[in-house]
């Protein structure tokens, strides 16, 4: 089942493979290293944090325990936080704005435009957060928290000093880690199916399809048309919208989606030259993704503004074999973001 990623790769951070067509005209790939993106303005904000089993702040309604486990604010200002809801792993994406008043660091939280928190700290400047110990952040945080039939439950942490927080180590800021890491948003989506024709597996039909958003749904139902045999979890698993990709420096990827929920995981180089990024669960726990594994890697190219592309476009492309008791194709979504 896990080979199945592909398809909430599709949702996890570019799938394009085929924006790029074979005309000719079209210039080839550019290359990773040459390309410059500017720095986001909320990079020198950024921080990642995790809170030790026994200071994680606990939010009750009666029937719901939520314990605050992890903040993870990202350079392009968004914010990811990941609660254990009733003994599970939930992460919820946050538009963060970071403010400085005084001594105190202050990132204020939102939600479609809804505050829903403040990440209060007394360390000192944000350039130097990287080498401090984050024990005396002060956490105001109301996090609600959707289920599948569009339920609300909220938690409600008050205000808490988190004891002992860990940072996490953040990953050597070289030029494409600056670039890479920042909340990416689809503009277009294609997906590619190939039958690989073994003996006694379903047959698909192959086909390609592109769509002009981060909408899932039609990218699902085309599969589903060409025998592609996705079960009613995996096929309810597509059935929603990508609002953006964000990847960070502490290592941490994901996926916000328009269910309100956000799905992640951890991501490193995968090559030397920076071309392609490798994914892996988080320690102790399985993909929030039905769709994702271990062996997930994603091609990462960057158009050059030289050849007529906008600025801070690129691809992601990821491609794996659905191989199961009764499916064998191949597939390939393409992400061009921005």
């Amino acid at each position: 089942m896990k080979k199945y990623f592909i398809f909430a790769a599709v949702a996890l951070v570019a799938l394009c493979n085929v924006s790029c067509s074979s005309d000719d005209s079209e210039p080839a790939p550019y290359v990773p290293q040459q390309t410059v993106i500017p720095e986001p303005a909320a990079a020198s904000a950024a921080t990642a944090f995790a809170i030790p089993t026994a200071s994680q702040p606990t939010a009750t309604d009666g029937t719901n325990t939520t314990k605050l486990q992890q903040v993870d604010i990202a350079e392009s200002g968004k914010t990811v936080v990941k609660v254990d809801f009733n003994g599970s792993a939930k992460y919820l994406t946050f538009d963060s704005k970071y403010s400085k008043e005084g001594n105190k660091e202050i990132y204020k939280l939102f939600k479609d435009n809804v505050q829903k928190g403040t990440i209060e700290s007394t360390t000192a400047a944000a350039t130097s957060r990287r080498s401090l110990n984050l024990g005396n952040l002060k956490i105001t945080l109301i996090v609600e928290i959707p289920d599948a039939n569009g339920n609300v439950t909220t938690a409600n942490f008050g205000e808490t000093t988190v004891s002992n927080a860990t940072q996490i180590a953040q990953v050597a800021a070289t030029t494409n880690t600056i670039n890479i890491c920042r909340t990416w948003t689809i503009e277009q989506m294609t997906l590619t199916l190939k039958d690989n024709k073994v003996s006694g597996k379903s047959k698909i039909t192959d086909f390609t399809l592109t769509e002009k958003s981060g909408n899932l749904k039609p990218l699902a139902d085309k599969a589903q048309d060409n025998n592609a045999g996705l079960t009613p979890d995996e096929y309810d698993e597509l059935c929603k919208a990508i609002l953006g990709v964000t990847l960070n420096k502490a290592g941490q990827l994901s996926i916000e989606y328009s269910t309100g929920l956000t799905d992640a995981c951890l991501w490193s180089w995968g090559s030397s030259d920076q071309t392609s990024i490798e994914l892996k669960s988080e320690k102790g726990e399985k993909f929030g993704n039905k769709f994702l594994n271990e062996k997930s890697r994603i091609t990462v190219i960057f158009w050059p503004v030289s050849e007529g592309y906008p600025n801070g476009l690129a691809h992601f492309i990821i491609t794996t074999t659905v191989d199961t008791a009764n499916k064998n194709y191949d597939a390939t979504i393409d992400f061009t973001v921005k």
